[in-house]
């Protein structure tokens, strides 16, 4: 098989592999989501019991009771979120109306006013909630947005200080490992036909990277945390990137990978200014030589 074919096809087992490898991992995390749900719940449910058996024991009327229990799912909806807090407003309603509406250890509801009281109780929760979610939502993409803008800035500093001296790709997919965190990285340099990976379970990342380069375009992995994306010059495609990482946003991988262009370009700068620098001086000694030559020839 001829380089060109090898390119195209790529490690298919290793892909079959690490597909399987993103299988695993992917029904793993889905585990652990619901897990976490669970227990926002369960704490909610627990805290709403606590606060029922030290109401009904002091006698607290039912605002006050209500007070507690909408401080209880603000609470919950921070720490864990919307729906774990809806699940708490549901049962908090709950015990309002059989603890606290009268007639008290009932479902029933005689008062009409108690029925609106009931509602705009359960309506309120769940805005706040909602709106305490998506608060906290909003405030912790500022901080990841932030985070990734100074990964990025490190990034572009430490390019500056790459060993030129040495193969430039294998420093790169270190880098970038190395500041972003990421589980693995793959580069594609099209000049060299060379790919350079970092990080366990590479081999579906070469193939993409090598996807991204021959489709010239922004491609995503088998699971949500893995991309490639195009490394350029200009508008000329001079390789691909291939990322997976949980804590890569899915805008960081296209400043990483201009950066990694930028990289590459500057690397051949050096490498063709050594080759002419080189020459320079050959031509220089050589030169040098001949004059020496002629002068000996000439006092003969």
């Amino acid at each position: 098989m001829d380089g060109k074919s090898e390119l195209l096809t790529g490690p298919v087992a290793g892909s079959a592999a690490g597909g399987k490898a993103n299988s695993r991992a992917g029904y793993w995390k889905l585990i652990q989501s619901h897990l976490g749900v669970l227990r926002g719940c369960l704490a909610g449910l627990a805290a709403v019991d606590l606060v029922t058996l030290f109401a009904f024991r002091l006698h607290l009327n039912l605002s006050t009771s209500g007070s507690l229990y909408l401080l209880i799912v603000v609470m919950v909806a921070l720490v864990w979120g919307f729906w774990e807090a809806s699940v708490t407003t549901l049962v908090a309603v709950s015990c309002l109306n059989y603890f606290f509406v009268p007639p008290v250890l009932t479902w029933r509801v005689s008062d009409p006013q108690n029925w609106v009281a009931l509602a705009a109780f359960e309506i309120t929760a769940l805005t706040v909630s909602r709106l305490s979610t998506r608060a906290q939502g909003k405030a912790t993409e500022e901080a990841r947005q932030r985070a990734e803008v100074e990964k990025l800035y490190e990034l572009s500093r430490r390019i500056l200080y790459l060993d030129r001296r040495l193969t430039i790709g294998p420093q790169i997919v270190s880098l970038i490992q190395e500041i972003f965190r990421t589980e693995s990285v793959a580069l594609f340099d099209a000049a060299l036909a060379r790919l350079d990976a970092a990080g366990s379970g590479a081999n579906d990342l070469e193939q993409l990277a090598r996807d991204a380069y021959f489709q010239d375009s922004a491609l995503e992995g088998a699971d949500a945390h893995t991309r490639a994306d195009v490394l350029r010059l200009g508008s000329r495609p001079v390789g691909a990137i291939a990322i997976r990482g949980p804590e890569l946003g899915r805008l960081a991988i296209g400043p990483i990978a201009s950066l990694a262009a930028i990289a590459l370009e500057r690397a051949r700068s050096f490498e063709k200014e050594s080759r002419a620098e080189a020459a320079n001086q050959t031509e220089q000694l050589r030169t040098a030589v001949l004059d020496a030559l002629a002068h000996a020839f000439k006092h003969c």
